[in-house]
């Protein structure tokens, strides 16, 4: 592991473009810590072939490579690495992981453990660092395999074995954020591979798995675009959530007149609203941020801006009444379809919080934080809606699917199998009451149902549905 020893460090961009079917060069992730040069200095530069193409920024708020020639130094002198490249470090469990094996983790700087973990691992969907190390990005594809790697994880959890982590295990374990242990997992079904990110339980009131796959399909009932889940039971006694890995993907695509068919690869850019806001002069000093931010975002960047501000309005009324705490900005993404058009990614996180008195991570306003403090009816519907640019009527309109899928929770939740106990959890999490009586004002309410019956609430597609083959038709199989 390297230390702070005086010399450069590069780390190289590729990203998978869709429409070739290839990995184009984008630029290099610069550090420089030879204090004759003001120790840390981080810069990212693209290539000069990338920008005179004209492709797509990597990062549409801070990396434009039109802007200053494709040069991005960072100001701080500290080792930080651009908010983008940051967000490929690992989440709190994988750093930990890394520590346990060798303390110097804990003192390198931002570049330093990038450049460190680009060694052992740097696919991350479309984009890859350092592609010309042999590095080990194979995901995890047996459950066997799954169930001891799960085992195991329980067993460094609890203090009972040293670290897990090897140059093998590094992509699997450590190719996302957050607090949760996650693994990348692949599952090949006729041929096509799937990924899956493979998600452990980790709250102490409920089955997190059943639960996730519960509120998936309350997402699907309401018209909310989402990454599909399911409930996975492993031999070590464990279920596990598989949730979709909607930036990596394959399918077949056969021409009539050809017996073979054409292997297409599908691979996105994504980009939380996280680092999409970082340092945007709308935040300022607010104590936290609101949906009006996620929007500001959205109409900055968005190729179609109506439509997920729509998206995003359900997404907030379901979170809003299920206590969904965990709505911040690191949550919730946007991808790139390709060729810089962003849009809103499928949602990915739904857990209700059974604590009526947790803020949520992403307000609805300026006074509204905790769920006991929220009154779930018409007036609250509409001030979110404005928030997001829509008139009273519009709003209480998309509102509508999802109080009708909220009414029909109980049905929902004997589908998914969950115990008394997790039934009991998820009924103290959502507001039932308020709901139902919502939604029944709503259904009793002439001019509402008339602006959903003329398509002012349309449903979104889902993810699968939405994105068009590539120009370039894939390498062949056989």
């Amino acid at each position: 592991m390297t230390g702070h020893d005086n010399r450069k460090l590069f780390i190289r961009l590729s990203m998978w473009e869709n429409d070739i079917q290839d990995y184009l060069p984008v630029g290099t992730l610069v550090y420089d810590n030879d204090p004759s040069q003001k120790i840390g200095f981080v810069g990212f530069v693209y290539d000069r072939g990338y920008v005179n193409a004209g492709w797509a920024a990597v990062d549409p708020a801070h990396l434009d490579p039109q802007i200053d020639h494709g040069r991005f130094p960072i100001k701080e002198r500290d080792g930080r690495v651009h908010h983008y490249f940051a967000s490929f470090l690992p989440g709190e469990f994988g750093q930990q992981l890394l520590s346990e094996v060798d303390k110097r983790w804990e003192t390198l700087t931002e570049a330093e453990k990038l450049y460190v973990m680009t060694f052992a691992h740097g696919d991350f969907g479309a984009p890859q660092l350092n592609p010309q190390n042999s590095q080990h990005n194979e995901p995890i594809r047996d459950l066997g395999e799954l169930s001891r790697l799960v085992e195991a994880i329980r067993e460094f959890q609890r203090g009972e074995r040293t670290s897990i982590i090897t140059p093998q295990l590094q992509g699997a374990l450590c190719s996302f954020r957050g607090p949760k242990p996650k693994v990348d997992y692949e599952d090949e079904v006729d041929g096509i591979a799937r990924r899956f990110v493979a998600k452990l339980n980790t709250t102490s009131y409920y089955n997190d798995a059943r639960i996730g796959a519960t509120f998936t399909s309350v997402e699907k009932d309401a018209s909310i675009n989402t990454c599909e889940n399911r409930v996975v039971p492993l031999d070590c006694g464990e279920e596990v959530l598989f949730s979709y890995n909607y930036a990596r993907t394959e399918r077949f695509e056969k021409l009539e007149e050809d017996s073979n068919p054409n292997r297409i690869i599908m691979k996105y850019n994504r980009i939380s609203f996280k680092t999409l806001l970082a340092d945007d002069p709308k935040l300022g000093n607010v104590q936290r941020p609101n949906y009006g931010h996620i929007c500001y975002a959205i109409d900055k960047f968005s190729a179609d801006p109506v439509t997920d501000k729509e998206e995003l309005f359900r997404r907030a009324i379901l979170s809003a009444a299920t206590n969904h705490t965990n709505n911040g900005l690191e949550n919730i993404e946007m991808y790139d379809q390709g060729n810089g058009k962003w849009r809103l990614s499928p949602s990915f996180h739904n857990l209700p919080n059974p604590y009526a008195d947790v803020q949520f991570e992403c307000g609805f306003g300026d006074g509204v934080m905790t769920g006991n403090l929220l009154r779930f009816d018409e007036k609250f519907v509409v001030t979110v809606g404005k928030t997001m640019g829509f008139d009273a009527l519009k709003s209480l309109a998309l509102s509508s699917p999802v109080l009708g899928a909220l009414t029909n929770l109980e049905r929902t939740m004997s589908i998914h199998n969950l115990s008394e106990d997790d039934k009991s959890t998820v009924r103290e999490s959502v507001k039932i009451k308020e709901v139902a009586s919502l939604h029944q004002r709503i259904s009793q309410n002439e001019t509402v149902q008339h602006a959903i019956s003329d398509g002012q609430a349309l449903p979104t597609v889902s993810f699968d549905d939405g994105i068009e083959a590539p120009n370039h038709k894939g390498p062949r199989l056989g």
